[in-house]
């Protein structure tokens, strides 16, 4: 059987987690072939890669801080086609995306069984309502007025940032999927989701609809020297671990870093460049610009990160509770099934402060419950295989429905 994964590089989390996956099934002697794109990055491989055009990283992170549509019409059209190219050529018998929209119309032009992997709060079925992300409106306004414009704006907003998949799936005469935008995010023929079964409340509806499948959270984490000099670490005080990824602002992470200082903890902060940390003197903190976040989460107490999938699952493997800083709708939404299992807390982006976050970050370190939450949680992530689970779903997945 011949497997082809395609990432949409626009955060590493999709890269990494769909590299993790083609890596299980290599292993288990299965073809595989990766396609990035959307990047000119390389990873190491014993199979082949292919480089596409696609959203990039800089221009999707514009699109969410000024509450943009991600997709727009010529770029979307433009991946099809390479998709298509790409499909004919490998003739792969099934064909596995994370985050490639485009693949809703080119492989169903190709004829090749389409997979998307997702997180189950993108799911069309997902009962979650559907947060305010940090945007334009809420930096500048107050909350209950922001929520309030967001709630009636929505209603208009939604449809344009679905238009675009409409618009290109008119062009190659294919009906619309609607203005629901988890449909638009998850239409497949099948849907894979890296998530706990039960985390995310999911609806049962009639009708026709895709086959899903949990795989449990996909871990990745880069190989890389670890810089941190453990000798120097002050383990009597708590360890917390603090990332807010690439695409983070860096007055949040100089704040957290400030508030956690203040608050006598170790710290180990992963900067990702940024020199917002750089003229901080302080003791107890240790900064690298970046840091293995599976080893980082096993040896804190804590993790603050910004509630995206992948850092969350890491902390949680390692039974460490989580406060997630959020600014994006996928953050919120993670960070919503995690305080319903109550392994952690979120704040906004947009209004933390060094008061809300030390007392957000004694909640969690004062009282047992949310260790004892991730802990229950962290015990169901390792029971789980998520590549030998997709490896005994191969030949349900390479069926047209």
């Amino acid at each position: 059987m011949n497997v082809l994964f395609i990432a949409e590089a626009v955060t590493l989390a999709h890269v990494g987690r769909t590299k993790a996956l083609a890596d299980a099934l290599h292993a288990r002697g299965v073809a595989v072939q990766l396609a990035l794109a959307g990047t000119d990055a390389t990873w190491a491989t014993a199979y082949p890669q292919h480089r596409l055009p696609g959203i990039g990283p800089s221009a999707f992170m514009a699109a969410l801080r000024d509450g943009r549509p991600v997709l727009q019409a010529d770029v979307l059209e433009a991946s099809v086609r390479a998709d298509a190219a790409l499909l004919q050529s490998l003739r792969p018998d099934l064909v596995i995306g994370d985050f490639r929209l485009s693949l809703s119309i080119s492989a169903r032009l190709a004829g090749v069984p389409y997979a998307t992997l997702t997180n189950a709060y993108w799911s069309a079925r997902c009962m979650l309502p559907m947060p305010m992300p940090v945007l334009p409106l809420s930096r500048v306004l107050p909350l209950p007025l922001a929520r309030a414009l967001f709630a009636v704006g929505q209603h208009a907003v939604v449809p344009l940032h679905c238009r675009p998949m409409n618009v290109v799936r008119r062009r190659f005469g294919m009906p619309s999927l609607g203005s629901n935008l988890r449909r638009v995010y998850s239409d497949a023929d099948h849907v894979l989701f890296a998530d706990l079964e039960g985390l995310f409340p999911l609806r049962d509806e009639a009708g026709p609809t895709p086959s899903s499948h949990f795989l449990g959270p996909v871990l990745w984490a880069p190989a890389m020297p670890d810089p941190i000099p453990w000798d120097r670490i002050d383990r009597s005080r708590p360890v917390v671990y603090v990332t807010v990824g690439s695409s983070g602002d860096p007055q949040v992470l100089r704040t957290i870093v400030r508030a956690l200082a203040d608050l006598d903890a170790t710290v180990l902060a992963a900067t990702a460049g940024s020199p917002a940390l750089d003229d901080l003197q302080l003791p107890h903190v240790h900064m690298a610009r970046y840091l293995p976040g599976d080893a980082m989460a096993a040896a804190a107490t804590l993790v603050v990160c910004n509630g995206g999938s992948m850092g969350c699952q890491q902390a949680l493997a390692a039974d460490r509770p989580v406060l997630g800083v959020c600014a994006n709708m996928d953050q919120f939404l993670n960070m919503a099934g995690i305080e319903s299992a109550g392994a952690g807390l979120h704040l906004r982006a947009d209004r933390v402060d060094a008061t809300s976050l030390t007392q957000s970050v004694r909640a969690l370190l004062d009282d047992p419950a949310p260790a004892e939450a991730a802990a229950r949680l962290g015990r169901q992530i390792r029971a789980i295989d998520a590549g030998q689970r997709l490896f005994d779903l191969l030949p349900a997945l390479r069926r047209l429905p």
